[in-house]
């Protein structure tokens, strides 16, 4: 059998970088399991194997040195390298990285998968000999048989290469069946170095303690024109059954975990499967947050209230903006007066919410975005729930990326600036007739004034969990301390 090795790559971050997390790279050890079965598969994971920190000038590069990645090719000598590109922000890591394969094990068929090779296959097929695009698990089965059957690769459904020079973008696939597909070999992995290791889900999650990422479906039918997943999972919603779910949490626990993040982009959106999943994990005594986000219009007291029977400690919800007409324009289709419903409820029910807020889009004044401050500092005043603000980054392949090219809004996005502009308090990237950085920054300042005010009166309210927030790093709250 063909032997395969599945990198995921150092990290680069800068100076305006929100801070390094590490987390199991879940998507890595799917496609693991996928073709274990096929080959001998080995995994080499930057963030942990050989972990260093280097800094030179503004940019600190985290991961294995280029010595260590050397060696494990050399020792592996691997026919097949599958390099994982997850964020734009890290295309040069990634670049960096099929340098050395290229250097160490010329004879190897480099295959780059992830969200960003999907938006991106024509950068990354000047360097890997193969791309996958959309969900790859099956892709990646297809391409490891069809390599060690001799057998050709161009009409394999789910891939990008260039031929003669053209680039080559077969059919994205997508995968309807997700309870066809294996649990994550998480056999592959050294756990105990993930739990121990200090940069895990450090900023994630109020629940990073002996913790790990589950996503129980794919695929969003929202048109969110700054969202860029319906790229890489499309936009037709596929979930796994309850009885998966359930049997996936109980492998998980058989490792010792007992805290979950939820990272679904639309765990609620089928209520009825949703209400079954709380029943089943019930009786299991987990903890588990949400913190990729849910739909607030999605949520109400009765489900509140079985969620957090179930073993919810704290939730997230993107309002976005506190003007509905900038809603519209983002196309985020969600009524104001329902979140604060929410908002109330998750107070009454005695669940910790925090919320997203984004400032700096095309076609907001200064007032719309003075009004999105006002709002996520009354929502902390009159509901608990905990603000992060972010400014708004135009990640390639969105139909905001798009609109800022067009209008030149934006010159051209390095890696630096991908990398400082998706945090809270990012680097804008953005300028239009109605606003530019200074604004933004002038904006900050008001924002941060008024959130130190409502910040003291959270910590009178909640004294226990402003003082582990501001030492956690997880929010807004931590700009003040």
């Amino acid at each position: 059998m063909l032997k395969v090795l599945l990198i995921n790559p150092p990290q680069y971050y800068y100076k305006g970088s929100s801070m390094f997390n590490v987390y199991f790279p879940i998507g890595l050890i799917s496609m693991a399991s996928m073709i274990e079965k096929i080959s001998h598969v080995r995994l080499l994971d930057c963030l942990i194997e050989g972990f260093r920190k280097e800094r030179t000038g503004d940019r600190t590069r985290y991961g294995s040195s280029k010595q260590t990645i050397e060696g494990e090719l050399s020792k592996q000598m691997p026919d097949i390298i599958g390099i994982s590109a997850p964020f734009s922000a890290q295309k040069g890591s990634v670049f960096e990285t099929v340098d050395l394969c290229r250097k160490v094990c010329p004879q190897a068929i480099i295959v780059i998968g992830g969200p960003d090779a999907t938006v991106q296959p024509g950068e990354y097929a000047k360097i890997g000999d193969y791309v996958i695009t959309g969900e790859g698990e099956i892709t990646l089965y297809e391409l490891v048989k069809r390599i060690s059957n001799g057998e050709h690769l161009c009409d394999t459904d789910g891939i990008a290469f260039l031929k003669a020079g053209r680039l080559v973008c077969n059919k994205t696939r997508y995968i309807d069946d997700l309870d066809g597909l294996p649990l994550p070999a998480y056999h592959l992995l050294d756990m105990k170095r993930y739990f121990s290791n200090k940069y895990l889900y450090r900023n994630r999650s109020i629940l990073s303690d002996r913790s790990i990422s589950i996503q129980t479906s794919r695929g969003c039918p929202y048109s969110c024109t700054f969202c860029s997943i319906h790229l890489h999972t499309g936009r037709i919603y596929r979930a796994h059954s309850p009885e998966y779910v359930l049997r996936h949490i109980r492998h998980l626990i058989s490792y010792g975990i007992r805290n979950f993040h939820f990272e679904d982009d639309n765990l609620t959106l089928d209520r009825n499967r949703f209400e079954q999943i709380l029943s089943l994990i019930y009786p299991l005594g987990i903890n588990w947050d949400t913190p990729n986000g849910v739909r607030a219009d999605t949520l109400d007291y009765s489900l509140l209230l079985k969620m957090k029977s179930a073993g919810c400690k704290a939730l997230t919800i993107a309002i976005e903006s506190g003007e509905p007409r900038v809603l519209r324009q983002i196309k985020k289709n969600l009524d104001l007066r329902k979140v604060e419903e929410t908002a109330s409820s998750c107070k009454r029910a005695g669940l910790r919410l925090s919320a997203f807020y984004m400032i700096g889009l095309p076609g907001e004044t200064i007032s719309d975005m003075k009004t999105t401050a006002d709002l996520a500092v009354r929502m902390l005043d009159e509901y608990d729930v905990i603000p992060n603000l972010n400014i708004a980054t135009p990640l390639i392949g969105t139909e905001l990326y798009d609109l800022c090219k067009e209008k030149k809004y934006i010159s051209e996005v390095s890696d630096q600036g991908l990398s400082e502009g998706t945090q809270i308090y990012g680097t804008p990237l953005i300028t239009t007739d109605e606003f530019g950085s200074e604004d933004i920054g002038n904006l900050l300042k008001y924002y941060k004034r008024r959130l130190a005010i409502g910040i003291m009166k959270f910590a009178a309210r909640h004294p226990f969990t402003i003082v582990r927030s501001a030492f956690s790093g997880k929010t807004d709250l931590r700009s003040l301390f």
